[in-house]
C-alpha cells in the first residue's frame, strides 16, 4: 500500500513538473539523476538488484524520456547570437549589424567568400543590410574604401544622400554632412573610383562614374540658371555652387562641345525648385544627371524659420532641417500684392506658418507669424 502511494506521489510530481514546463515555458527537468538515485537507494536497491530487468527498464525510461520530451511537448527554440560585427578595442557595436570605427581605421569583410572588403576611416560608421551574393551597407557617417571582387556578387553603398552600386571595383565613398548657422542639414556623397566603375544614383537621377574619376551626389535649391550653367545651393551651405554640362567630343572645330542633352534639360528646370543631382569633377563641377524633386503632395502646411527672402520669395527651414523656397503667386499680370506686403514685413530668423500649393514650383497661399 505504501509502495502504491509513493508511486502515485511520484507520478503526480512528474506530471506537475511537465505541466509547469509546458505552460510556464520552464526548462525541461532533468529526471535522470532522481530516477537513478531512487533505483539504487537503500530500500529499493535490493528490489532492483533482485530484478535486473526492472533496473534496465528504468535506465531505458530515462533515455527515452530525455529524447522524447521535446517531441511530446513541442520543440524549444534555443536563442542564438548572430556574429554580426567584429569585436575589439577599436570597435563599438551598437546593435547586431552596426559597425563603427572608433579612433583608428578598421577593416571588415562581407559576403560570400569575403568578396567585399571595406576599410573604415576613424569615426566612420555603417550598417550591414545585406550579405551573401548581394552585399549592401548603409553608410551612416564618415569615409569608407571598398574593394569588390568581380564575378561573385553585387554590392551597393546606400545613404540618405544617394547610393553607389558596383559589381567589381575599388572605390572610396564619403558621406558629407553639414549644418548651416540657420539649422539647414546638408547630406551628400563624395566618391572616388580607384578602379573599375560605379553607378551613382539619388532622387531618381543616376549616372556612371569611371575609373580615376571623382564625383558624387547632392541635393539643394536651384537658385539661378542660364543656357549653359546652373547654380545650386546645396543643403547646409550658404553659397551656391555652379555646375555646367560635361564636355563631349574633341575640340569645338571638330564637333566637340557641352552635352546637348543636358543643355536641353537646363531649359526645362524651373528655378526655385529643390533638385537632386549626380556630378563629377573635371576641371570644374559638371552635371551628369539632374531631376526636380516634385513633392508627393500638391499642397500643404509647414512651420519653420525664415532663412532668406527676396522680392517675391522666401526660404524656410522646417523642424527637420529641410530647406524649401516658396514663391509669391501671380494674380493676372503681377505678384499677389497682399502677400508681397506681408512678405515685406517679415525678417530673416522669424518663425512663420505657411500654406502652399505646388504648380511648377511651391507657391505661397498664406503666411502667418508664429510668436
Amino acid at each position: 500500500m505504501d509502495s502504491d502511494n509513493r508511486i502515485s506521489e511520484e507520478q503526480d510530481r512528474l506530471i506537475d513538473m511537465l505541466l509547469r514546463e509546458e505552460l510556464g515555458r520552464e526548462a525541461p527537468p532533468d529526471l535522470s539523476r532522481r530516477i537513478l538515485q531512487q533505483a539504487f537507494s537503500a530500500a529499493p536497491r535490493r528490489a532492483f538488484w533482485r530484478h535486473p530487468a526492472m533496473a534496465a527498464a528504468a535506465l531505458v525510461a530515462v533515455m527515452v524520456g530525455y529524447l522524447t520530451l521535446p517531441r511530446l511537448f513541442g520543440s524549444r527554440t534555443v536563442p542564438t547570437v548572430t556574429p554580426a560585427v567584429p569585436s575589439g578595442p577599436n570597435v563599438a557595436a551598437v546593435g547586431p549589424r552596426r559597425i563603427e570605427a572608433k579612433d583608428k581605421a578598421l577593416q571588415v569583410a562581407l559576403g560570400e567568400k569575403d568578396y567585399v572588403r571595406i576599410d573604415l576611416d576613424p569615426k566612420a560608421a555603417l550598417l550591414v543590410t545585406g550579405e551573401g551574393r548581394a552585399a549592401t551597407v548603409q553608410l551612416e557617417r564618415g569615409k569608407i574604401t571598398c574593394d569588390v571582387d568581380r564575378g561573385v556578387g553585387t554590392f551597393a553603398v546606400n545613404s540618405d544622400a544617394g547610393s553607389v552600386a558596383v559589381q567589381g571595383t575599388k572605390f572610396s565613398v564619403q558621406r558629407g554632412e553639414s549644418r548651416s548657422a540657420e539649422g539647414v542639414a546638408g547630406r551628400r556623397l563624395e566618391v572616388k573610383v580607384l578602379s573599375g566603375s560605379v553607378l551613382l544614383s539619388t532622387g531618381g537621377s543616376q549616372a556612371p562614374l569611371a575609373e580615376k574619376e571623382n564625383g558624387g551626389t547632392a541635393a539643394g535649391i536651384l537658385t539661378a540658371k542660364s543656357e549653359q550653367w546652373i547654380d545650386v545651393r546645396l543643403d547646409g551651405e550658404r553659397e551656391p555652387r555652379r555646375y555646367i554640362p560635361r564636355w563631349i567630343g574633341g575640340m569645338p572645330a571638330k564637333g566637340g562641345g557641352l552635352d546637348k542633352a543636358m543643355l536641353a534639360t537646363f531649359k526645362g528646370l524651373p528655378a526655385g525648385n529643390r533638385v537632386s543631382l549626380v556630378w563629377k569633377f573635371e576641371e570644374t563641377l559638371r552635371v551628369l544627371a539632374i531631376q526636380v524633386l516634385v513633392p508627393h503632395e500638391k499642397s500643404g502646411v509647414v512651420t519653420g524659420r525664415v532663412v532668406a527672402k527676396g522680392d517675391a520669395w522666401m526660404e524656410i527651414c522646417d523642424e527637420a532641417g529641410l530647406l524649401e523656397r516658396y514663391s509669391i503667386p501671380w494674380r493676372r499680370d503681377a505678384p499677389d500684392k497682399e502677400l508681397i506686403h506681408t512678405l515685406e514685413g517679415i525678417k530673416a530668423g522669424e518663425t512663420v506658418r505657411i500654406e502652399w500649393t505646388y504648380t511648377e514650383r511651391k507657391r505661397l497661399d498664406k503666411i502667418t507669424r508664429v510668436k
